[in-house]
């Protein structure tokens, strides 16, 4: 196999090689040597030498006279250009690239229609004849299968750019380009965060990382992770993927991540952080020439500042509206149409409103402005109609808008599940939602109103930094709540909240529930006992656990992030003493590992001994207990010990609630419940009052 072949498996030994022989190197010998360390380069995530050694690789076939080693040596520069986000410089290099057929000529077409699908212009043509023309090259086809995937996803057809990329990773695994194909993996959550389903993305993407994508030589990966967090888990990730790509050169996936970033702020309403980052896409999309991503941050950057009220008009977003349709995005297109249309009709421009609000082409969104044009008790008769035909959480907030608005407690409560998801009620049950920046909670049939999310989230704050008050707290969220056992149903916006420290809840078994929580299924494994470096007691935490209950102890250099992922699948029991770090990360011997890839693998309870990572847990499986305050190392273990000690004979929160009343709160909150909550059956739900 050729040094060029070789490239893509070897790139560190083919570098090697390469460079060594150029010294003497002369001719086409030369020229290849040269190909080779670019593709080296390529594969390594280093474009920069790798530019440069394919320009120096140009010049020599010319010099030579070498035209079809030349045509070959343009190719890998428009790939490079592409990448670099220059997607016109590609196509000006595939245009001076003559003489190309057969094989070479379907490289181009696949390398053409990636620069189409950057400048989101028509590709699907040349990725069509790409993948026809390149059956004997499987590289070369995975490559054209993964952009037309991508290509796919973005036009709205999610299923058949899901399907690419399962071929593109069959072909990859085949080879045993082990990190190509865990990649393609990853792209199948892209497929699946574009079909809606956040849940099966972040599952899939968690997938990837273990089968070998590594983040670090793909910080273009976090950008889409960072699409499927909410918007607070969300944007220290993007900040991680824009500091990485800038770091390795990568223009046009920088862009897009201000874009991402754009989006992301614009999701948790700070709109001036959302218009300075699509302010600073426009400008790299202009010097990328790029006008199609251009047309879309602006329209990002207008929503943004129609909602703060710092600028634009409902007249300015239609027209920008229109540019980004046709450039390709016509979800975002809706999207600023229909802010517009609100705010024109809150103004009393009905006209202008109403022709806003008709010019909605997309399904969900045409609901939704159905629903703002409907009067009274209309808009919940629009808003059912249109969640039977597709799921819409936008759609479902604008019913609950309603509901509340109509003041009926039982139907607020009916909205509050679908927008959460579920219909998950029972006894104790105290029902949290999030509407417009306001905390709401459901209980005993009544429905009472509380504290904004700001006021919550600022005296969580001072509970982390030692300065807040649980009776505080306390105040701005709970009602009456009764006696015994408790269950909370959080919305993420809550999942700070040290439930088992307020004094009303202070010795009772609090579960806490977050969306989309589900119980775990199997047969449950050995426990697991790990401990992480550099905290005091960790390890002697563990061993201590270990002794008494059995099972596997991972603790010094044994406690890595690959032993750990293994071990902790299907145990029944994990517990994890570490470092926790903001986001929702452990430290481990070697590195760090995510608090949501160790929860979907287990089988039983997880106990993580770490500070605030309990934060991290939006979503969860089964049951978590953790802390999500800081944790103090005096005595955590003391009472580490006491609470297994009960999860042998008692359910965790009932466990968790006992050995607080002895050792305190420390910030611990139990997780989920190891069995399902009943369902709200439709004679229960009958009873109705008025919001209190």
């Amino acid at each position: 196999m050729s040094l060029v072949d070789r490239a893509a498996t070897e790139p560190e030994a083919v570098l090697r090689e390469a460079v060594a022989a150029l010294a003497s190197a002369r001719g086409a010998e030369r020229v290849t040597l040269r190909l080779a360390a670019a593709l080296a380069h390529v594969e390594l995530g280093e474009p920069a030498p790798a530019a440069r050694h394919a320009h120096l690789a140009l010049a020599a076939a010319e010099r030579a006279g070498l035209s079809g080693l030349a045509g070959s040596v343009r190719l890998v520069r428009a790939w490079l250009a592409v990448d670099r986000g220059r997607p016109r410089a590609a196509l000006a290099e595939l245009d001076r690239a003559r003489g190309l057929a057969g094989v070479e000529l379907a490289k181009a077409r696949c390398l053409r229609g990636a620069a189409y699908f950057a400048l989101r212009e028509p590709a699907a043509a040349e990725l069509n004849a790409a993948v026809a023309g390149l059956a004997e090259q499987p590289r070369w086809l995975a490559n054209a299968l993964i952009v037309r995937g991508a290509d796919a996803c973005y036009r709205g057809q999610a299923a058949r750019g899901r399907a690419d990329f399962a071929a593109a990773e069959g072909i990859l695994a085949g080879l045993g380009l082990r990190e190509r194909a865990a990649v393609c993996v990853h792209n199948q959550g892209f497929a699946a965060l574009r079909s809606g389903d956040s849940v099966a993305a972040l599952r899939l993407f968690d997938a990837a990382e273990r089968a070998g994508a590594d983040p670090l030589r793909h910080p273009e990966m976090l950008l889409d992770r960072a699409e499927a967090l909410a918007p607070a888990e969300a944007a220290p990730v993007l900040r991680r993927a824009i500091v990485l790509l800038r770091a390795a050169g990568k223009e046009r996936k920088l862009a897009e991540a201000m874009v991402a970033l754009a989006r992301c702020s614009l999701r948790g309403k700070e709109f001036g952080a959302a218009a300075d980052a699509a302010r600073e896409a426009v400008e790299l999309f202009r010097r990328q020439r790029r006008p199609g991503w251009a047309a879309l941050a602006r329209a990002l950057g207008l929503h943004a500042t129609l909602l703060s009220g710092t600028g634009g008009s409902p007249g300015e977003a239609g027209r920008c509206a229109d540019r980004c349709a046709r450039a390709g995005w016509p979800m975002e297109a809706d999207e600023l149409r229909l802010v517009a249309g609100r705010i024109a009709l809150q103004d009393g421009r009905e006209a202008l409103g109403r022709r806003l609000l008709g010019q909605i082409h997309g399904r969900a969104t045409r609901w939704r402005a159905r629903a703002e044009l409907a009067k009274g008790g209309e808009v919940l008769r629009v808003c059912r109609r249109g969640l039977t035909a597709r799921w819409d959480q936008e759609l479902a907030e604008v019913g609950l808008g309603a509901a509340l608005a109509g003041g009926d407690a039982a139907t607020v409560l009916r909205w509050a599940r679908r927008c959460r998801g579920d219909e998950l009620a029972g006894p104790g049950v105290l029902e949290y939602f999030v509407h417009e920046n306001r905390v709401w909670v459901g209980y005993r049939g009544r429905v009472h109103r509380l504290a904004e999310v700001a006021e919550v989230r600022q005296e969580v704050a001072g509970l982390r930094l030692g300065g807040g008050s649980v009776e505080r707290l306390e105040r701005l969220l709970l009602p009456a709540a009764g006696t015994g056992p408790v269950r909370v149903l959080a919305p993420v916006e809550l999942a700070g909240v040290p439930w088992n420290g307020l004094p009303s809840l202070a010795g009772r078994a609090v579960s806490v529930l977050p969306p989309g929580w589900q119980p775990v299924e199997g047969a449950a494994g050995a426990p697991v006992w790990v401990a992480g470096p550099g905290l005091p007691g960790a390890v002697a935490e563990v061993r201590a656990l270990h002794r008494r209950f059995g099972g596997r102890l991972l603790a010094g250099a044994q406690a890595t992030v690959v032993r750990t992922v293994r071990a902790v699948a299907g145990a029944g029991l994990v517990h994890v003493a570490a470092h926790g770090r903001q986001g929702g990360w452990l430290e481990l011997a070697d590195g760090r590992v995510r608090v949501a890839e160790l929860l979907p693998r287990a089988a039983g309870t997880v106990v993580l001994s770490a500070c605030g990572v309990g934060r991290a847990l939006g979503w969860a499986r089964g049951v978590v207990v953790a802390s999500v305050l800081e944790v103090a190392d005096a005595g955590t273990g003391a009472m580490m010990l006491a609470l297994h000690e009960r999860l042998r004979r008692e359910p965790p929160a009932a466990a968790l609630a006992a050995v607080q009343r002895v050792h305190g709160h420390r910030g611990f909150v139990c997780v989920g419940q190891a069995v399902s909550l009943p369902r709200r059956s439709r004679a229960s739900s009958s009873t109705s009052s008025r919001l209190q």
